[in-house]
């Protein structure tokens, strides 16, 4: 019979609870099954494992891509989203494709070596890099939460900087708009932090309504 990972795995914790040393089991491993023996750092690592209290010689779940992503419904509709845009990301395809466990935002253009990396079938040629251009990628947001969770979230324009004018003109009315879609007439409290913005004349002025 062909012996196993978990079977040599039996061996280890039966050796173990002998009391034999990991030098010790892996010796009489070697001298029982030679190459087909585990190596010495798979003894010492089921032995740490043992101390800790493991009883188990199964392998544990762990994260990662569920089994059922390998599918060919699955592959088909890679290669779809692949077709479509020749520089969708892995992270892109997961979110599309829901077979991942993440949430995330992204925002960039393809500029950077890797950004401009597309997918080519075995049979298409190679295309020509794309040409790095000045980046847009960035973009600040101001984000506001109250008690029951998220009230408004205001964009920073291009080329303008934070300051109380843009805080006071422009994001603090749109919050304060979003606010009285709910709550008409209660008065409105807002919590900063110590930023330039925010504790300047016109905030400290326009804190409370």
């Amino acid at each position: 019979m062909e012996l196993n990972r978990e079977h040599f795995r039996a061996i280890i914790f039966h050796n173990f609870r002998r009391g034999l040393s990991r030098q010790e089991c892996f010796d009489e491993l070697n001298s029982l099954y030679s190459d087909k023996a585990p190596s010495y750092s798979t003894v010492k690592n089921w032995y740490n494992e043992f101390n800790r209290g493991r009883c188990s010689i199964q392998d544990e779940s762990r994260a990662g891509r569920p089994k059922s992503v390998v599918v060919p419904e699955k592959i088909n509709a890679v290669r779809e989203l692949i077709k479509q845009d020749r520089h969708v990301t892995y992270r892109e395809i997961e979110a599309s494709l829901d077979i991942s466990d993440e949430s995330w935002i992204y925002a960039y253009e393809p500029e950077t070596k890797q950004q401009s990396t597309v997918w080519v079938f075995q049979d298409e040629a190679k295309p020509t890099k794309v040409v790095r251009g000045r980046s847009t990628s960035k973009q600040m947001i101001a984000c506001f939460f109250g008690i029951n969770g998220h009230v408004a979230t205001v964009a920073l324009e291009q080329r303008r900087t934070v300051n109380s004018e843009w805080y006071t003109t422009i994001c603090l009315p749109e919050v304060i708009g979003e606010i009285r879609k709910k709550q008409k007439n209660r008065r409105i409290i807002l919590h900063h932090d110590n930023a330039s913005s925010h504790t300047s004349t016109h905030p400290s002025g326009g804190s409370s309504t």
